[in-house]
């Protein structure tokens, strides 16, 4: 069950806006999400690139006054912030792949949250454990 159904439902709406909206026709080129220029332009110039598009879309939107554009302007913002995130992921370090758990010596891969601490890579129960252990 989702617990915050007001996020999931302003994500969907994002999503739609971007996917159908005339930014999907102008920049779109009918090309797979991760081969369209919001990505690869933060691929090539980092994430920085679309975090500048999150603040000018949100600067725009304080300088509206219609309710529908202002709601247009902050929701196209979305998109924007959810390629930086993705094109962080993509940047995770190479050496990570091989790494295993220090605990439990779990395989630690690309597809894996994992914890540097000071004795090693830790897996994410681990890592709660050990946060709990100190508390």
């Amino acid at each position: 069950m989702i617990q915050y159904p007001d996020y999931l439902r302003v994500a969907e709406e994002a999503i739609e806006q971007s996917a159908n909206g005339k930014g999907a026709k102008r920049h779109g080129h009918n090309l797979p999400l991760d081969q369209q220029p919001m990505i690869t332009n933060a691929r090539i110039f980092g994430i920085g690139a679309a975090l500048a598009q999150v603040v000018k879309k949100c600067k725009e939107a304080m300088l509206l006054e219609d309710y529908d554009h202002i709601q247009h302007e902050l929701l196209g913002a979305i998109p924007y912030l959810t390629t930086a995130i993705l094109v962080h992921r993509e940047t995770r370090p190479r050496e990570f792949e091989d790494m295993t758990c220090v605990d439990c010596e779990k395989s630690l891969d690309s597809s894996t949250e994992g914890y540097l601490t000071t004795t090693g890579w830790l897996c994410p129960s681990c890592y709660t454990k050990s946060l709990k252990e100190s508390a």
